[in-house]
């Protein structure tokens, strides 16, 4: 089973998000849309489009760790940019939107 056939709410999940990220990191999106969205992209879906590989059943347990692993990612994001003197919120967007779909289009581990 491939990633695009076994979990395609997860993948407009998180398709949609980062289209919506982006689009409001461009300006394309305005007030009062702009922050909510966002954050949501930013704290939720990159750890999100990755637990897939955790295999993890428990609802409490991927929904904290969604958030833990997307506030880790973009933590160390920030960092890899400021220190390689890119930091900008249009790359950190931009960088967590690739990792994120290209977390979500990988395929799990077979157990």
């Amino acid at each position: 089973m491939t990633a695009l056939t076994g979990r395609p709410a997860l993948l407009a999940v998180v398709l949609g998000s980062s289209a919506a990220a982006l689009a409001c990191t461009f300006g394309l999106v305005g007030q009062p849309w702009r922050a909510p969205l966002v954050f949501w992209f930013v704290g939720v879906v990159p750890g999100l489009a990755l637990q897939g590989r955790l295999g993890i059943k428990d609802p409490l347990a991927r929904a904290t760790l969604a958030v833990a692993v997307s506030v880790a990612l973009a933590a160390l994001t920030s960092e890899a940019l400021a220190i390689a003197s890119l930091w900008s919120p249009t790359a950190l967007v931009l960088l967590l939107a690739v990792v994120s779909i290209a977390g979500c289009l990988h395929r799990p581990v077979p157990r």
